[in-house]
């Protein structure tokens, strides 16, 4: 199967060469250039490198035996490879595994089929109910000894956090199910 190849155009407005790939816009300099066409030919060439890799498969969703932390794994896989820019990993896989982390605690060793909207509702819960933690160093006034205690900043992530996390989770879960072309 043949792979049409990105072009080399000309942006009116900044008046340079552009070039699309995989929906993002790659800015070359002065059209036509010699620089920006060393640049043109690097970015494609990077992009059909990519593109021979095999792609990372989501498991099948009717498997009976995948549990969520192996859900967990093969998303993990994807994301790793998915959400990087300029080769280094973007803040997404961050939170990516901040919101998987309430998951795998809760529901690791089930059955990825019997995670129902329930058991999300039960992950969102556990989400406004966790505790922010620090570690303090603290210094006894009699004995001048350091201990070392944790305190509790507060409860809860917030709102928007949360709501984020969720839908990192549902984009997990559709993306298990996403047939493979």
């Amino acid at each position: 199967m043949s792979v049409r190849q990105p072009s080399y155009r000309l942006h009116k407005a900044r008046n340079g060469a552009v070039v699309t790939i995989a929906g993002h816009d790659h800015y070359l300099g002065a059209f036509n250039s010699p620089e920006s066409w060393e640049k043109y030919h690097r970015l494609v060439a990077e992009w059909l490198a990519n593109r021979a890799k095999k792609p990372i498969s989501s498991p099948k969703a009717g498997d009976a035996n995948l549990t969520i932390n192996h859900l967990i794994l093969a998303y993990w896989k994807h994301a790793e490879s998915y959400y990087v820019k300029n080769g280094d990993a973007t803040s997404e896989q961050h939170a990516i595994r901040s919101a998987l982390s309430f998951v795998r605690r809760l529901y690791g060793s089930t059955p990825a089929a019997d995670f129902s909207p329930s058991g999300l509702k039960a992950v969102r819960q556990a989400m406004i109910e966790h505790k922010i933690t620090r570690k303090a160093r603290v210094r006894n006034p009699l004995t001048k000894q350091v201990s070392e205690e944790v305190r509790i900043l507060h409860h809860g992530l917030c709102r928007r956090v949360i709501n984020k996390h969720v839908g990192r989770i549902k984009r997990m879960f559709a993306w298990a199910v996403e047939p493979l072309a």
